[in-house]
Order: C-alpha cells, then structure tokens, then sequence
C-alpha cells in the first residue's frame, strides 16, 4: 500500500516533539499513520520532515490529514 505525504517541512525538531508528533499522528491514524524527520539527505545538506498515512484515496487522505493537523493543534505543538 502507498502512502500519502502532507505537511512537509524543513523545519528541524527536537527528538521529543518529533515522538510527539509521531503519537499523535498514530493516535488519530491508526497505526500506518505518522511523522518522520531525515536530517543531511543526500545531496540536500538539510532537514526535511512530513506526516503520513496510508492513501486511501479522495476524500479519506485530505480527511485524515486534516483530523490529525487538528490534534497536532490541539496539542500546542503547531
């Protein structure tokens, strides 16, 4: 199954928001749901980071992404 990517940043965080923001991702997702960070990619000498969660297709991606960006609000950790 694919995943579907949203949210993308280079925005480096911590260690600890990021197995924050990986709870929540999960908590509102189910399981194939969540966030990663990659620091120094290759060729890019940068930080990028991004939620997912499994596509299911329209409506359900923008759903789900929108319900756990909620809960990423509601947590404070915007």
């Amino acid at each position: 199954m694919s995943e579907y990517c949203f949210n993308t940043s280079r925005v480096r965080v911590s260690r600890e928001k990021a197995w924050r923001l990986d709870g929540i991702a999960q908590a509102v997702g189910g399981k194939s749901a969540g966030f990663t960070q990659i620091t120094d990619p290759p060729f890019t000498g940068c930080v990028l980071n991004w939620f997912y969660c499994a596509n299911r297709g329209e409506p359900f991606d923008s759903q789900t992404a929108a319900e756990i960006m909620a809960a990423v609000r509601k947590a404070g950790l915007e």
